[in-house]
């Protein structure tokens, strides 16, 4: 876990600078005919954006595929597969698996990887993301 937590939140590689972005939430919408004490609310959902600023966008070659979301210690990691949006400084993913039933309004470390062009596999991070 150590490793996750190291990994950098800004990265240069194939000759841009990333930075990630990351929304998380749950949804607490009751579903018709549950009783209170079913309304559990929807695991975790993750969306992550690798954003550059470069004016050329990101390349068709960048790809990420795995997260993991961190609270106190407690990794949890999925897969990530596309999903709408975003534009051509973002590449934009969303995670595949179900997260956990984490309490909203806590604070938690968001990791990618790989960030992969051609130069290889990275890892990158974005810190202190409200839930």
């Amino acid at each position: 876990m150590d490793s996750l937590l190291d990994a950098p939140e800004s990265i240069s590689t194939g000759g841009r600078t990333y930075v990630l972005e990351a929304d998380l939430w749950r949804d607490f919408i009751s579903t018709l005919g549950a009783s209170k004490s079913e309304c559990l609310g929807s695991p975790l959902a993750v969306v992550v954006e690798a954003v550059t600023t470069d004016p050329a966008g990101v390349p068709p070659t960048l790809e990420m595929d795995r997260v993991w979301v961190i609270r106190d210690g407690e990794a949890r990691e999925t897969e990530l597969g596309p999903v709408a949006g975003g534009g051509l400084d973002r590449l934009r993913r969303a995670a595949l698996g179900d997260g956990p039933r984490w309490d909203t309004g806590i604070r938690v470390h968001v990791v990618v990887r790989p960030l992969r062009d051609e130069t290889g596999a990275v890892l990158l991070r974005v810190s202190d993301q409200l839930i």
